[in-house]
């Protein structure tokens, strides 16, 4: 089932426990407090089958204390859903246990379920503070990752960069991720030309920002994997393998001044299975926090009806005459033109870190592993300040605010 482009005001409800025959829709919404309060209201038992699938994918997000997960994992056939079973393992600790469960025979020569399994203790590693060791398994997402990435490894022979720097590039992974990447690649460019095989709403960005680089269309049939290609991605890895952090050395371009100083809003992060609530914020408690007079630009994607009449009404609010998820060479020029973005952890706010804009992010209690064990953006963006999305900081927001201005007065002109 497909998430919701934004929760309306009437998502969260306050019934304490939550219904738990509520379980599947939400998690489909992406609610994971209430559905944290509604699997361990529920008492194991194989009465609830239908819901197994659901309760191993919360154990593999965190929402099962370790007690209640073993006594699920006692009632829940060990054949369904290894690879949740497997997360939820390691998510608990139970590294011993996850090995046992993948080294089963009737599982060790599954090499899809194998690769699922090492990215999975990747990201587990990467979020506790174990960039080395969690490094060393991701480019195993190639195999466990979504249609694009298995057609990518039809036609091209996938090689890790840190292994081999190969002259082809694919992107991979979300929008601001791949930003990050170019930056990496920027920074620890080879010496020779690169060809950066991309799809045709990417090829404007790579032309502008790597223009002694060749760009040419992502092929669409799969061919022969003969020639070697490295993903955009790798470069985080060979970015901490060779400088022990994942801090890009290089940006792709000056911050610029355009006019007067203007804030970027963005209350929405993530997309599909990472588009959860606690990565929102509603569009007017963010527009409460600001002071009046701002000069604003909604950098928001798939804005909903109710969210472009609020924001139409607002003097000195702005909206691109453009699709900022299909023109993305202009959505990168207008961040760099920005004094500032504002908001929850979105892709804007790689693409003003890798142009040196200032960001303020409301950071949520779940954060991607990016942004290190103090979960602050200035772990890859020294531009970067962070505050909490539970309990917003209006007065220090408003500081931060006023430094911005100051500092776009003395950038130069576009």
């Amino acid at each position: 089932m497909a998430r919701p482009h934004a929760l309306p005001e009437t998502a969260r409800v306050t019934d304490t426990p939550p219904d738990p025959s509520r379980i599947p829709a939400l998690f489909e919404a992406g609610q994971v407090d209430r559905l944290r309060q509604a699997v361990q209201a529920l008492t194991p038992g194989a009465g609830h089958s239908q819901l197994f699938p659901y309760l191993l994918a919360a154990g593999a997000l965190g929402a099962l204390p370790r007690p209640l997960l073993d006594s699920w994992l006692e009632v829940i056939p060990e054949d369904l859903r290894p690879d949740l079973r497997y997360r939820a393992l390691i998510g608990c600790g139970c590294w011993t246990r996850a090995a046992t469960l993948r080294h089963h025979p009737a599982r060790s020569g599954n090499d899809a379920f194998q690769s699922a399994c090492r990215m999975s203790a990747s990201l587990a590693l990467l979020a506790a503070g174990k960039p080395r060791m969690g490094m060393r398994f991701y480019h195993y997402r190639m195999a466990a990752g979504s249609g694009y990435l298995r057609h990518v490894t039809r036609v091209y022979s996938y090689r890790p960069a840190w292994q081999t720097q190969a002259g082809t590039i694919f992107l991979d992974q979300g929008v601001g991720d791949r930003f990050l990447h170019l930056a990496h690649i920027r920074a620890h460019h080879p010496p020779h030309p690169l060809t950066f095989a991309v799809v045709p709403r990417w090829q404007p960005v790579i032309a502008w920002l790597f223009p002694e680089d060749r760009v040419i269309d992502m092929p669409t049939a799969p061919g022969k994997p003969v020639t070697e290609a490295n993903a955009s991605g790798d470069y985080l890895a060979l970015a901490m393998f060779k400088t022990g952090r994942f801090a890009p050395a290089a940006r792709l371009g000056p911050p610029v001044r355009r006019g007067p100083p203007r804030f970027g809003l963005v209350w929405r992060g993530g997309s599909h299975q990472n588009q959860t609530e606690e990565r929102q914020m509603f569009l007017r408690t963010l527009l409460d926090l600001l002071p009046d007079g701002t000069g604003l630009v909604a950098l928001q994607p798939s804005l909903t009806e109710e969210e472009r009449g609020v924001l139409r009404a607002m003097p000195g609010m702005h909206l691109p005459a453009f699709d900022v998820t299909a023109d993305l060479k202009s959505y990168a020029r207008l961040v760099s033109g920005l004094a500032g973005v504002i908001g929850v952890d979105n892709s804007a706010v790689h693409v003003a870190g890798v142009f040196g804009v200032p960001s303020y992010t409301f950071m949520n209690r779940a954060a991607h592993w990016y942004w290190g064990p103090g979960k602050t953006t200035d772990a890859l963006y020294p531009e970067g300040r962070t505050g909490s999305i539970d309990a917003p900081d209006r007065a220090d927001l408003h500081r931060w605010m006023d430094e911005c201005r100051s500092r776009y007065a003395a950038r130069s002109p576009a």
